[in-house]
């Protein structure tokens, strides 16, 4: 036996999502993030440049510690050399 389909179906509505900016992202986000490998990323943590917080097994770092981070590093451009 077929089942019959009824032609009035009732749709949902979705309900909007709000997209937020993550507060905690990987040790590969951040690469991806800043062009850098996850190798040189660690590097970095290890040494403190990068601030991270530990999550079990897992290092996560702040968006804005890497903000801060890469805010810190020396400038080298035409802007330098007018200085």
């Amino acid at each position: 036996m077929r089942k019959e389909t009824h032609s009035m179906t009732r749709t949902r509505t979705k309900t909007p999502q709000t997209e937020y900016p993550p507060l905690l992202v990987s040790v590969e986000e951040a690469s991806k993030m800043i062009g850098l490998s996850k190798r040189e990323v660690h590097r970095h943590l290890q040494t403190g440049a990068i601030a991270s917080k530990k999550c079990g097994w897992r290092r996560l770092i702040e968006p804005r510690a890497l903000a801060a981070w890469v805010a810190s590093l020396p400038s080298t451009g035409e802007d330098d050399a007018a200085a």
